[in-house]
């Protein structure tokens, strides 16, 4: 990790309960501090555990997955770690070409995931990443920036096509307004890179969701590409209800593939 990408980095680890951290990370990577829930399973293991990151939508916080499942039952259900990372609100998860202090791409590789790393004992091949809306993008973002890093990924209810949508959800002070831009972020404009990297991936999506146009985009151009992944599209909107139940399925998806 080169010094030069932050100033000054403070990780505290505030224990909830014996379970549930919370970690709070202060880097010139971004700008402000972010804050990391980790739930750790209640039975202890000497084997060293998988893990599965989980990122919020846009608006939401490190604490929006917990509000809408219990992570620690998860965690206990499947002996797994679970991260939680703040997306601070509208990062998009991606090193902004626009605003140089918001870097979340390089934090996650550079500062996140070594600390995860250092302070729990995971599984290396067994790290997985998924996530909701603008982390359902953040998710697939950040899998294909380093596809070996993990062992699969997924997004439910993510935005795969940013074009579609310039003037929402905080895209133009990420991005800026430069279409071709929002293109070469959108994932349904890397399907190429999704298959070269031979790995799983869950992609699900309500049929009432404002985002299941593109999905279905998505899908066509996948199919045309001979692109193979596995689709998932079920009654539900863009809301809890349906991420309660799609986030389920997405760890049994995970499970398949434990080592």
């Amino acid at each position: 990790m080169k010094k030069n990408f932050f100033i000054i980095f403070l990780l505290f680890t505030l224990l909830v309960n014996a379970e549930k951290s919370e970690l709070i990370f202060t880097t010139t990577l971004l700008p402000e501090k972010d804050t990391v829930w980790v739930f750790v399973p209640e039975k202890k293991s000497n084997h060293n555990l998988p893990v599965v990151f989980m990122l919020h939508g846009y608006s939401g916080n490190y604490s929006q997955w917990n509000r809408i499942i219990d992570l620690q039952k998860m965690a206990n259900q499947y002996q797994t770690i679970i991260i939680c990372p703040d997306g601070l609100f509208e990062t998009w998860y991606v090193d902004s070409p626009v605003i140089k202090k918001s870097k979340f791409k390089t934090f996650f590789f550079a500062v996140l995931l070594p600390s995860i790393r250092n302070l729990y004992k995971i599984d290396e091949r067994n790290i997985f990443i998924t996530g909701l809306s603008m982390g359902g993008f953040g998710a697939l973002h950040l899998f294909l920036h380093k596809p070996y890093v993990f062992r699969a990924a997924a997004s439910t209810s993510g935005m795969l096509w940013l074009g579609e949508m310039p003037n929402r959800f905080g895209l133009e002070k990420i991005f800026g307004t430069n279409m071709e831009v929002l293109n070469s972020f959108s994932i349904i404009n890397r399907i190429k890179e999704l298959r070269s990297s031979n790995k799983p991936v869950l992609i699900d999506c309500g049929t009432e969701d404002f985002f299941y146009n593109q999905h279905k985009a998505f899908v066509i151009k996948a199919k045309n590409m001979d692109y193979k992944f596995v689709w998932k599209a079920e009654k539900g909107s863009h809301n809890a209800n349906y991420w309660r139940k799609s986030v389920q399925e997405q760890f049994s998806f995970f499970a398949n593939y434990y080592k």
